[in-house]
């Protein structure tokens, strides 16, 4: 996950011609099972021979969110830490009323949500 976070950076530097990125913003969902500290230091790792060497990242974890189909009630869920929930997910189950006619709102989010790359001075003169 961290080298195809890596790439997905790497790819929108270069398409805005980027001389360096300097930050990245990450929308992590909590049911994706990821370690945010862990996933930061692979990112770094697997950028020190690149143009995001340095980068900077800040880690924004979105809650298990679901909406139940009983009751009506939207909101977050509890999700425990289970290893098995790497290999399947939980049965998402309603907090209010303990019924699993639930549809899950959010929580599996894993996206780059912003990025700060520094671009080449294109004008020819000095940078704005």
């Amino acid at each position: 996950m961290a080298k195809t976070i890596l790439d997905t950076i790497l790819e929108a530097a270069a398409q805005h011609r980027a001389r360096r990125v300097i930050a990245a913003k990450l929308r992590v969902g909590k049911l994706t099972m990821l370690n945010p500290e862990q996933l930061v230091f692979w990112v770094r790792t697997f950028a020190e021979d690149s143009i995001a060497r340095n980068i900077e990242i800040e880690v924004e974890e979105v809650e298990a969110r679901v909406r139940c189909g009983a009751c009506g009630y939207e909101g977050p869920i509890v999700v425990g830490e289970d290893p098995f929930y790497h290999v399947m997910l939980p049965l998402l189950t309603c907090p209010r009323c303990g019924g699993v006619d639930t549809k899950l709102l959010g929580g599996k989010e894993l996206e780059v949500k912003n990025l700060e790359i520094d671009v080449e001075n294109l004008g020819g003169g000095k940078p704005a």
